[in-house]
């Protein structure tokens, strides 16, 4: 089971790398969308993580403000 959902804007990726990469080292399962395979049905399968994750990190920058996807990550979060 996922502990970590973390949710950013694409320009913002290598912030959710680093957040990603300490919270591993933390001991905690991260879940990004690096994950994702090309071809899988990206909604659906964010929403089975989010739905099962412990916590739900977002990234809130400008970008991320303006991104729909990263509002209703938050939102189901």
């Amino acid at each position: 089971m996922t502990d970590i959902f973390i949710s950013y804007k694409r320009e913002d990726k290598r912030y959710a790398k680093i957040i990603a990469e300490y919270l591993v080292y933390e001991g905690y399962e991260v879940w990004w969308d690096i994950e994702l395979l090309p071809g899988e049905r990206f909604a659906d399968e964010i929403n089975e993580v989010i739905s099962k994750a412990k916590l739900i990190v977002v990234l809130w920058t400008p970008e991320a403000i303006a991104s729909d996807w990263v509002k209703a990550e938050a939102t189901v979060g």
